[in-house]
């Protein structure tokens, strides 16, 4: 018999793009591992080109879910940090 091996990442970082605060893996594009709610650098970035990204419906109730919404001004600005932050950590050692 074998016995499967097992993998813990479990490295994230917390970011909020308007109401909604999030986790993104640390240089991995998986996030299997990451604390909810998580969103994958490609997905994040997806959705800042978009001009859209998910807010919760009731910001102190995660389990009424999300909606889809367009970022404002502000937002977009927010976005556009956590993607240079994302970035920027694979430039670091």
């Amino acid at each position: 018999m074998y016995q499967p091996s097992t993998y813990h990442y479990n490295k994230f970082e917390s970011y909020k793009v308007g109401n909604l605060r999030f986790n993104v893996s640390k240089k991995y594009p998986y996030s299997f591992d990451t604390q909810l709610p998580a969103i994958s650098e490609d997905y994040l970035r997806d959705d800042a080109k978009a001009g859209i990204f998910p807010q919760m419906i009731d910001e102190k109730n995660i389990k009424k879910g999300f909606i889809w919404k367009k970022l404002d001004s502000k937002e977009k600005k927010e976005a556009e940090n956590v993607i240079n932050s994302i970035n920027n950590s694979y430039k670091q050692k």
